[in-house]
Protein backbone atom coordinates (compact mmCIF):
# COMPACT_ATOMS: atom_id res chain seq x y z
CA UNK A 1 0.00 0.00 0.00
CA UNK A 2 3.09 2.23 0.60
CA UNK A 3 4.22 1.67 -2.76
CA UNK A 4 0.95 2.03 -4.37
CA UNK A 5 0.86 5.01 -2.95
CA UNK A 6 3.14 6.57 -5.02
CA UNK A 7 1.41 5.78 -8.30
CA UNK A 8 -2.24 6.24 -6.78
CA UNK A 9 -3.72 8.14 -4.33
CA UNK A 10 -6.80 6.52 -2.79
CA UNK A 11 -9.49 9.28 -0.98
CA UNK A 12 -12.14 7.58 1.62
CA UNK A 13 -14.40 9.92 2.95
CA UNK A 14 -17.85 11.00 4.35
CA UNK A 15 -19.31 13.95 3.96
CA UNK A 16 -22.39 15.97 5.22
CA UNK A 17 -23.83 18.80 4.14
CA UNK A 18 -27.20 20.86 6.33
CA UNK A 19 -29.26 23.74 4.78
CA UNK A 20 -30.70 25.78 6.80
CA UNK A 21 -32.00 28.58 5.11
CA UNK A 22 -29.22 30.84 3.51
CA UNK A 23 -26.95 28.94 5.66
CA UNK A 24 -25.12 25.95 3.88
CA UNK A 25 -22.91 23.95 6.86
CA UNK A 26 -20.70 21.15 5.06
CA UNK A 27 -19.00 18.86 7.06
CA UNK A 28 -15.68 16.54 5.63
CA UNK A 29 -14.04 13.66 7.00
CA UNK A 30 -11.30 11.99 4.73
CA UNK A 31 -8.22 9.42 4.72
CA UNK A 32 -6.08 9.55 2.10
CA UNK A 33 -2.80 7.98 1.13
CA UNK A 34 -0.79 9.54 -0.90
CA UNK A 35 3.06 9.77 -2.20
CA UNK A 36 3.99 7.20 0.69
CA UNK A 37 1.84 9.19 3.53
CA UNK A 38 -1.55 8.72 4.96
CA UNK A 39 -3.01 11.57 6.00
CA UNK A 40 -6.58 12.01 8.45
CA UNK A 41 -8.49 15.18 7.51
CA UNK A 42 -11.58 16.79 9.00
CA UNK A 43 -12.76 20.13 7.67
CA UNK A 44 -15.91 22.18 8.80
CA UNK A 45 -17.39 24.82 5.65
CA UNK A 46 -20.15 27.47 6.35
CA UNK A 47 -21.29 29.26 3.55
CA UNK A 48 -23.57 32.03 3.11
CA UNK A 49 -25.68 31.35 0.28
CA UNK A 50 -25.75 32.08 -2.72
CA UNK A 51 -22.33 30.85 -2.87
CA UNK A 52 -20.10 32.50 -5.17
CA UNK A 53 -18.38 29.62 -6.80
CA UNK A 54 -21.10 26.87 -6.91
CA UNK A 55 -24.49 26.96 -7.99
CA UNK A 56 -27.18 25.39 -7.02
CA UNK A 57 -27.40 22.43 -9.01
CA UNK A 58 -23.51 21.74 -7.86
CA UNK A 59 -24.54 22.12 -4.20
CA UNK A 60 -27.54 19.39 -4.52
CA UNK A 61 -25.33 17.36 -6.52
CA UNK A 62 -22.69 17.00 -3.11
CA UNK A 63 -22.61 13.35 -2.73
CA UNK A 64 -23.71 12.62 1.01
CA UNK A 65 -21.93 9.70 3.41
CA UNK A 66 -19.18 7.72 2.68
CA UNK A 67 -17.43 7.10 -1.04
CA UNK A 68 -14.05 6.27 -2.20
CA UNK A 69 -12.20 7.77 -4.86
CA UNK A 70 -8.87 6.76 -6.77
CA UNK A 71 -6.75 9.38 -8.59
CA UNK A 72 -3.68 7.99 -11.08
CA UNK A 73 -0.86 10.46 -10.86
CA UNK A 74 -0.06 12.93 -8.37
CA UNK A 75 -2.11 14.82 -6.24
CA UNK A 76 -1.81 17.96 -4.36
CA UNK A 77 -0.60 17.90 -1.10
CA UNK A 78 -2.70 20.65 0.10
CA UNK A 79 -6.39 19.77 0.69
CA UNK A 80 -7.34 22.78 0.74
CA UNK A 81 -4.81 24.34 3.38
CA UNK A 82 -2.38 27.74 2.43
CA UNK A 83 0.64 25.71 4.09
CA UNK A 84 -0.01 21.80 5.35
CA UNK A 85 2.27 19.52 7.46
CA UNK A 86 4.87 17.29 5.48
CA UNK A 87 4.50 15.39 8.32
CA UNK A 88 2.81 15.91 11.62
CA UNK A 89 -0.13 18.01 12.55
CA UNK A 90 -1.86 21.06 10.98
CA UNK A 91 -4.95 23.28 11.32
CA UNK A 92 -5.94 26.23 9.33
CA UNK A 93 -8.91 28.46 10.13
CA UNK A 94 -10.38 30.62 7.16
CA UNK A 95 -12.70 33.07 6.97
CA UNK A 96 -12.52 34.97 3.59
CA UNK A 97 -15.44 38.03 2.51
CA UNK A 98 -17.96 36.07 0.82
CA UNK A 99 -19.16 34.77 4.17
CA UNK A 100 -17.13 31.53 3.94
CA UNK A 101 -15.73 30.22 7.16
CA UNK A 102 -13.61 27.03 6.55
CA UNK A 103 -12.00 25.27 9.77
CA UNK A 104 -9.79 22.41 8.89
CA UNK A 105 -6.87 19.68 11.09
CA UNK A 106 -4.98 17.40 9.42
CA UNK A 107 -2.64 14.71 10.83
CA UNK A 108 0.36 13.12 8.51
CA UNK A 109 2.50 10.29 8.81
CA UNK A 110 4.58 8.20 6.67
CA UNK A 111 3.21 4.38 5.47
CA UNK A 112 6.15 2.98 7.53
CA UNK A 113 4.49 3.78 11.20
CA UNK A 114 1.30 1.62 10.48
CA UNK A 115 3.50 -0.83 9.31
CA UNK A 116 5.26 -1.04 12.34
CA UNK A 117 2.32 -0.69 14.61
CA UNK A 118 0.44 -3.38 12.70
CA UNK A 119 3.35 -5.67 11.38
CA UNK A 120 6.35 -5.64 13.45
CA UNK A 121 4.83 -4.68 17.18
CA UNK A 122 2.67 -8.13 16.51
CA UNK A 123 5.86 -9.84 15.52
CA UNK A 124 7.67 -9.12 18.63
CA UNK A 125 4.50 -10.74 20.74
CA UNK A 126 4.29 -13.58 19.05
CA UNK A 127 8.07 -14.11 19.50
CA UNK A 128 8.04 -13.51 23.50
CA UNK A 129 4.90 -16.11 23.91
CA UNK A 130 7.33 -18.47 22.05
CA UNK A 131 9.90 -17.81 24.19
CA UNK A 132 7.69 -18.26 27.33
CA UNK A 133 6.36 -21.46 25.95
CA UNK A 134 10.25 -22.96 25.78
CA UNK A 135 11.02 -21.43 28.71
CA UNK A 136 7.82 -23.74 30.18
CA UNK A 137 8.99 -26.49 28.38
CA UNK A 138 12.36 -26.70 29.77
CA UNK A 139 10.93 -25.85 33.37
CA UNK A 140 8.96 -29.38 32.43
CA UNK A 141 11.67 -31.40 31.40
CA UNK A 142 13.93 -30.23 34.79
CA UNK A 143 11.10 -31.99 36.65
CA UNK A 144 10.24 -34.70 34.77
CA UNK A 145 10.22 -36.87 37.77
CA UNK A 146 9.12 -34.61 40.42
CA UNK A 147 12.95 -34.65 42.25
CA UNK A 148 12.42 -30.52 42.66
CA UNK A 149 9.28 -30.68 44.34
CA UNK A 150 10.19 -33.18 46.77
CA UNK A 151 11.38 -32.49 50.46
CA UNK A 152 14.41 -33.57 50.87
CA UNK A 153 14.71 -36.19 53.64
CA UNK A 154 16.83 -35.24 56.86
Amino acid sequence: MGIRSYMLADFVHHQNVQRSGRMLDWRHRMVTSWHGKIGLMTKHSIWTLPHPDLSEREIASIQQGWSHDRLPGSSSDTFGMNRPPKFGFGAQKLINSNGVMVEGRIIVFPWAVPALIFGIMPFFSVLAFMKARRRLKRLKALNWNGMQTRKLAA
